[in-house]
């Protein structure tokens, strides 16, 4: 891009106008011409058992493998396991992807249900699928 193009680009979008290059323009309208071309193709409704919904609800409120594994009531493999499973389920590669696919498609909310009738975690109360709250990290990655 040439330098004039960006400083213009980033003027537009400080002022709060939106900006496409004419890349963008075309990717846009190429899009929307061929959209009624493309076939349907909706992924099939996937059923997740109790056990995968309640770890899918643990993974997007941002718990690690182990935390997830202290919730069920299970070890860490186990967990790996299941998220595999889930994984080639919903057709996502990882828990970025399977958080996004179950915001974008409400996974959860047809599965709550399912997951507050999760089994215990063997102390004779449900497991709690309130939000995990983190400390603040001062390490950068």
């Amino acid at each position: 891009m040439e330098p004039e193009l960006l400083v213009d680009c980033l003027r537009k979008v400080s002022e709060g106008h939106p900006w496409l290059d004419s890349r963008g323009i075309q990717w846009v309208l190429e899009a929307y011409r061929t959209q009624g071309v493309r076939p349907l193709s909706p992924r099939p409704k996937v059923q997740l058992t109790p056990k995968e919904s309640l770890i899918v609800s643990c993974v997007t409120q941002g718990m690690k493998n182990k935390e997830i594994a202290l919730r069920v009531g299970t070890t860490e493999q186990v967990v790996k396991n299941y998220l595999r499973k889930v994984y080639d389920k919903l057709g996502v590669a990882d828990r970025l992807e399977l958080a996004l696919f179950c915001l974008h498609n409400r996974v959860l909310d047809s599965s709550t249900k399912a997951a507050a009738a999760a089994p215990s975690s063997g102390n004779g109360t449900a497991p709690d699928l309130s939000p995990a709250i983190a400390e603040p990290s001062t390490k950068l990655s």
